[in-house]
C-alpha cells in the first residue's frame, strides 16, 4: 500500500466520528493511528484492558481509546469496545488505494471525497484486458491490465477486477466488490456485494468426486453445481471453493476466510464464521453461522457444526458438532475435557513406569500366596 500519509485531527474530531467519550485533551492533536506496541510521538492508540493501561501511559502515544470507567492519566477516548474503534478509525483514516481510471497511479476508492464521488459514464477498461462483448460491465467498474472477461458476465458498479484475474461466462460480482491479482472465477460463480477476494484464490474448480467403475478404475463424477458468496464475504490468498456437484456451495454473508483455506463441494457456511488458515472442510458439510474454525481444522464429509461452535487448532471434526460447543484434538471431543486429556501425556512416562511397578509388585504377591505351605 506504500507510506501511510500524515493526517491531522483533533482527538474531539475523533471521538464524534466513533461515538466515544472525551476523556481529557479534546483539542489534542493526533497524526497518525498504531498498535501499542508500534505508537509513536503524536499518534493515538488503544487499550482493550485494565492490564494494558500501565504500559500504555508509558508509551510515547499522544492519546488513548479506552473501555469505560479506567482513571487515565493521558488525553483519553472513552469507547465501549476500543478494538471496533481502532479499527474502524484505520478504515476512515486510511481508505484502500484503488486504481486511477487511465492514469496507473492510485487513488482513493469511488465515492470518497478524494474521489469526489463522481460516477463516471463508462467503464475503465485498461489496455489489454479482454472484456467479451457479450459481458456486462458497470460505468463505475475498473478492468486492468491482462484480466479476461467472459461472456454473459456481470460486473456491478464500484467493482474492480485487477491484473491476471480471470473473470469466466457468467460470473456474476455485486457491487463493491474487489477481485485482486490472478484469482480465478470459474463459469457461473455468484459473488455478491462489498466483497473482497485476494491474489490466487480459485473459485468454482470443481468439487473432487469420483466413482470407482467395474474394473477399479476412477470416475469422475460430474460438477455441475455453482458457487454462491453472500455480501461482505473476505477470502484470503490461496483459498479454493469446489463448485457443487449440484446445486450450490455458499459462503453466508460477512463471512471471513484466511488463507490457504480449502472448502469442498456443496459446503454451506453460515454467516459470519470464521475460517482461519489452512483449514479443510470435506464435501457436503453444514456449518452454522458464526462459527469458528481455527488454523489446521480438518472437517470430514457431511458434518453439521453448530450456530456459534468453535474448534481449537489443528482439532479434526468427524462427527457433528452441536451449538455452542467448543471442541479440540483428533478426533475432537470437548474442549475442557481435552485439556485434562493433554495435562497428562507430559506424565505417562512416569505412569508407565508406576504401572509396571505396579504389576511387578502384584506378580510378586500372587507368587507368594501362591508358594506351598501358605494358605489364604
Amino acid at each position: 500500500m506504500g507510506a501511510i500519509p500524515v493526517m491531522q485531527h483533533r482527538l474531539r474530531d475523533i471521538a464524534e466520528r466513533l461515538g466515544g467519550e472525551v476523556l481529557s485533551g479534546g483539542d489534542v492533536c493526533i497524526t497518525g493511528v498504531a498498535r501499542l506496541d508500534l505508537v509513536e510521538p503524536g499518534q493515538l492508540t488503544y487499550v482493550t484492558a485494565k492490564r494494558y493501561l500501565e504500559e500504555a501511559e508509558k508509551s510515547p502515544a499522544a492519546a488513548l481509546l479506552v473501555p469505560p470507567g479506567l482513571a487515565v492519566r493521558k488525553p483519553a477516548v472513552a469507547v465501549s469496545n476500543p478494538l471496533l474503534a481502532y479499527a474502524r478509525l484505520l478504515a476512515w483514516l486510511y481508505p484502500a488505494p484503488l486504481p486511477q481510471p487511465g492514469s496507473g497511479a492510485l487513488a482513493a476508492p469511488p465515492g470518497s471525497a478524494a474521489a469526489g464521488g463522481e460516477r463516471r459514464e463508462e467503464p475503465e477498461v485498461w489496455p489489454a484486458a479482454w472484456v467479451d462483448a457479450q459481458a456486462q460491465v458497470d460505468a463505475g467498474a475498473t478492468v486492468m491490465p491482462l484480466a479476461f472477461v467472459g461472456p454473459q458476465a456481470r460486473i456491478g458498479p464500484r467493482c474492480l477486477v485487477a491484473p491476471g484475474v480471470y473473470v469466466g461466462a457468467g460470473v456474476e460480482l455485486g457491487g463493491g466488490t474487489i477481485v485482486h491479482a490472478n484469482v480465478t472465477l470459474y463459469d457461473g460463480v455468484r459473488i455478491g456485494q462489498n466483497c473482497a477476494i485476494h491474489a490466487g484464490s480459485v473459485i468454482g474448480s470443481d468439487g473432487f468426486g469420483y466413482v470407482l467403475d467395474e474394473e477399479g478404475r476412477h470416475v469422475k463424477i460430474p460438477q455441475l453445481g455453482t458457487v454462491i458468496i453472500e455480501d461482505d464475504v473476505e477470502i484470503g490468498a490461496n483459498v479454493c471453493i469446489d463448485r457443487a456437484t449440484q446445486g450450490a456451495t455458499r459462503i453466508g454473508r460477512g463471512t471471513k476466510i484466511d488463507n490457504h483455506v480449502h472448502i469442498g463441494h456443496n459446503v454451506t457456511v453460515g454467516p459470519h464464521s470464521l475460517l482461519v488458515a489452512q483449514v479443510g472442510i470435506s464435501g457436503s458439510c453444514r456449518l452454522g453461522h458464526h462459527v469458528v474454525l481455527a488454523g489446521q481444522v480438518g472437517v470430514r464429509d457431511h458434518v453439521t457444526i453448530g450456530d456459534g461452535a468453535m474448534a481449537a487448532g489443528g482439532a479434526g471434526i468427524v462427527r457433528d458438532v452441536p451449538p455452542g460447543a467448543r471442541v479440540a484434538g483428533v478426533p475432537a471431543f470437548p474442549h475442557k475435557e481435552w485439556l485434562q486429556a493433554v495435562q497428562i501425556i507430559p506424565r505417562l512416562p512416569e505412569l508407565r513406569r508406576r504401572i509396571q511397578s505396579l504389576e511387578h509388585r502384584l506378580r510378586d504377591l500372587e507368587q507368594q500366596r501362591g508358594a506351598p505351605g501358605r494358605s489364604s
